[in-house]
C-alpha cells in the first residue's frame, strides 16, 4: 500500500470532477470566451442559456474509459455517465442574442460579445 495513494479522496476527487465540468474563462474588451470540458458529450445533450448576465450550461455527458495490457486484455474499466448544471455570473454586460456555442472534440466553446459603448 503506497503511503501517497489515498484511494477514498481519488475516487472522491474522480467522481466531482466528472459531475462538474471544468469551466475556463477569457475575456478581452470585444468578448468572453468560455470554454467547458465535456468529454463524452453530444451536442444534443447540451443546453446554454443566457439570461442577462448569467450563463447557464446544463447537459448529460457518458465518460467510458478502458485501459489494456499489451496483449489486449482489459486491465480497467469504468463508465460513468452524469448530469451536470454550472451558472456563472458576467461582470460585463453582453449580447445575449448574439451568444455562439460550439462543441469541438469534447471542448463546449462559448463566445459571448460583451456591450461596447463607443
Amino acid at each position: 500500500n503506497h503511503p501517497d495513494y489515498n484511494y477514498p479522496d481519488f475516487q472522491r476527487h474522480f467522481r466531482l470532477s466528472t459531475s462538474t465540468p471544468e469551466i475556463d474563462v477569457k475575456e478581452n474588451e470585444f468578448q468572453y470566451m468560455v470554454m467547458v470540458n465535456l468529454p463524452g458529450a453530444d451536442e444534443n445533450d447540451i443546453s446554454v442559456s443566457l439570461d442577462g448576465q448569467r450563463l447557464t450550461i446544463k447537459g448529460k455527458r457518458h465518460y467510458e474509459k478502458q485501459d489494456r495490457s499489451p496483449n489486449g486484455n482489459i486491465v480497467f474499466q469504468e463508465r460513468q455517465s452524469g448530469k451536470f448544471k454550472r451558472s456563472l455570473t458576467l461582470a460585463h454586460p453582453v449580447h445575449q442574442n448574439k451568444m455562439k456555442t460550439r462543441l469541438d472534440n469534447g471542448i463546449l466553446k462559448i463566445l459571448i460579445p460583451k456591450v461596447t459603448y463607443e
